[in-house]
């Protein structure tokens, strides 16, 4: 064998230009096929695990004239309401952006990383909580959204895994929340920026609260900022529901 690797380091040295293509051919062909099963596992051998998933789809904008930006967009706020109300195609819509604050109970201030999110985020994916419970549909209103969910990391590192956390007001950037419920472990969330082609990585964070969309995220130019996440009806597919869009 040592005979062998010898005399096959020798051919390589002999001809750099042949071995430096051997080499690149068989990293793009591993990398590629690393890739493909990356996807095949993900879709086929281990879907996502969500609530009838065949059903669900993230919705992007395409804007030609910001085609210079990207192929598409995040949605505005004032497009989530429209098609919430006049939607043929989908059951269920859900609105997702990010919120960061630093939090102030429980020790010493520290960032943490959230999501805003429609109260029927949650239902749509059937993720509930392990303690508490999740958003009302009236807590997703402006006033009405100081209320948090928070996720089991932040339960674990912030709060000790002690279940009186819920009920209890905690402090994000001066303003106290209700928490009213605490994610399971294991749990991931979409963020606002794996719902769209042009977003970021996930993260899973560390809390959640109603989106509660304001007058100001309802402007009609409003920018284009958020995910958004959207419920086929039975029978519906993604040609009709593309159309009726």
């Amino acid at each position: 064998m040592f005979s062998d690797i010898r005399y096959a380091l020798r051919m390589l040295a002999r001809n750099p230009g042949f071995a430096a293509i051997a080499v690149l051919t068989l990293a793009l062909g591993i990398g590629a096929n690393t890739a493909i099963f990356s996807v095949f596992n993900a879709v086929l051998l281990h879907p996502l695990p969500y609530a009838d998933v065949g059903r669900l789809t993230a919705i992007e904008e395409v804007v030609p004239k910001y085609a210079r930006f990207g192929p598409s967009l995040p949605v505005t706020a004032w497009h989530f309401r429209e098609w919430r109300k006049q939607s043929r195609a989908f059951e269920q819509f859900a609105l997702v952006g990010n919120a960061g604050f630093i939090l102030t109970t429980g020790g010493a201030p520290m960032p943490v990383s959230g999501s805003k999110v429609s109260a029927s985020l949650f239902p749509m994916l059937g993720i509930q909580a392990q303690l508490g419970r999740t958003f009302r549909e009236d807590e997703d209103q402006p006033g009405h959204d100081q209320v948090v969910v928070i996720g089991n990391n932040l339960w674990n590192r912030r709060f000790h895994r002690d279940p009186s956390v819920v009920g209890s007001k905690i402090v994000l950037s001066g303003r106290p929340f209700e928490v009213i419920g605490v994610l399971p472990a294991g749990i991931h969330v979409p963020a606002q920026g794996e719902l769209y082609a042009l977003g970021r990585d996930r993260f899973d964070a560390d809390f959640f609260k109603p989106f509660a969309i304001s007058e100001g995220d309802l402007a009609i130019m409003a920018e284009f900022n958020y995910g958004c996440i959207a419920r086929l009806k039975p029978g519906v597919s993604l040609r009709q529901a593309t159309a009726d869009i």
